[in-house]
């Protein structure tokens, strides 16, 4: 299905490519300049804010990227690891700095029909 959107948007996704510091977990590009990566990690990962701090600026720029996106897989109660993400990049922002964007994604278990409980 990515195929199809990218062969219609004139887009190219590449899995794990890797220009010289490892591989970003994705690379997308619609000609040579606007190229975005994309890396996930889990939020139970110790290395979360190194991944966002150093791993994922390494990457921009071996791959010549001008954004970068840093998906954070909720996995457990904590939002600890998270928000020392989300505190950093405010930090960077308010500097001036370039910054990735965060998404954060709830992929915690739930149990189908959990959610209208409260109700």
């Amino acid at each position: 299905m990515a195929d199809s959107y990218c062969a219609a948007n004139n887009a190219d996704l590449s899995r794990e490519p890797n220009a010289g510091n490892g591989p970003v977990d994705f690379k997308l590009s619609a000609g040579y300049k606007a190229r975005v990566l994309v890396e996930l990690k889990k939020s139970d990962n110790p290395r979360l804010l190194h991944g966002f701090e150093t791993q994922l600026p390494a990457y921009e720029k071996s791959e010549a990227s001008e954004r970068s996106i840093y998906v954070i897989l909720r996995v457990t109660e904590s939002e600890a690891g998270i928000k020392d993400v989300l505190t950093l990049r405010e930090k960077m922002v308010a500097a001036g700095r370039k910054a990735p964007e965060v998404v954060v994604i709830d992929a915690r278990f739930q149990l189908p029909g959990l959610e209208t409980l409260g109700d």
